[in-house]
């Protein structure tokens, strides 16, 4: 998918140097410009874990596409709970698609059932694009 190129996400092509190619596993849909991100660290308590997937499962049933990073600890646990509600959820990988590592059974399942975007090499300005570029302004 090409900066520039029609499919290519809206809310990415408005930030400051957005990658100019994303590897694509599943669709951006126009619906998913109503997004946010919940990340955080992988190493959290339970209680981060338990916050995180409150907010997805909210944020999620009142329409809106969760997007995080698809590691273990606080964005595993944003993913699942917005699937758990039926909502819609993308992961963001700085590494690209032939990177994806899933160790265990839940992400193995979470993978299977989101979009996934990356860019491969994407730089050190690849958080701060996803900071800017996804959620509601």
């Amino acid at each position: 998918m090409a900066l520039g190129l029609p499919g290519y996400p809206q809310p990415l092509a408005k930030v400051p140097a957005p990658p100019p190619l994303l590897y694509v596993r599943g669709e951006w849909l126009e619906a998913d410009a109503n997004s946010i991100g919940i990340v955080g660290s992988r190493n959290c308590t339970t209680y981060g874990q338990k916050i995180a997937a409150q907010l997805a499962r909210e944020l999620a049933r009142a329409g809106f596409t969760i997007i995080s990073g698809l590691a273990r600890g606080i964005d595993g646990a944003a993913h699942r709970a917005a699937l758990e509600v039926g909502g819609r959820t993308v992961a963001a990988l700085a590494g690209g698609l032939s990177k994806i590592d899933a160790p265990d059974k839940t992400r193995r399942r979470v993978i299977g059932t989101l979009a996934c975007f990356g860019s491969g090499g994407v730089g050190l300005g690849f958080w701060e694009r996803l900071r800017l570029g996804f959620g509601p302004r």
